[in-house]
């Protein structure tokens, strides 16, 4: 999958608590990493979410050729989550770990999904995320 490539036209966004976070933004970005720094609250996280149309700007326009996934880093309370249980299919892999060590359940062989780790690594290679361990 290529790499998304984006243009921002007088973007701008005001948080729902009324603080403008960002005012007539303009940037062209093509393929390749680009690197969004910022102190806490500035509106770095709101700005993806925008380029990855899970925030409407308050004005101003978004222009995204590709796709744009964004892992959230709100996660709850955070304590023991994998990359897996992130991506929703953790229960898959221990059902695929399960019957790697010889102790399936009930119905997990019928459910196994033999593909599931190879989608998975495929995903993250695609949000460059290669290599991170499943759980």
């Amino acid at each position: 999958m290529p790499l998304p490539t984006f243009t921002l036209d007088a973007l701008s966004y005001t948080a729902p608590d009324g603080r403008r976070l960002f005012e007539d933004l303009s940037l062209s970005a093509g393929p390749g990493r680009l690197a969004v720094t910022g102190r806490n609250g500035t509106g770095k996280s709101s700005l993806l979410s925008i380029l990855a149309g899970e925030l409407r700007p308050t004005s101003g326009s978004v222009s995204v050729t590709g796709r744009v996934g964004l892992l959230s880093q709100e996660t709850g309370d955070g304590a023991g989550l994998s990359v897996g249980h992130l991506m929703g299919v953790s229960e898959g892999l221990a059902r695929l770990a399960r019957i790697e060590a010889g102790n399936a359940l009930g119905d997990d062989l019928d459910l196994a999904d033999w593909a599931l780790p190879a989608r998975m690594a495929l995903a993250l290679d695609g949000m460059g995320l290669a290599g991170l361990p499943p759980e």
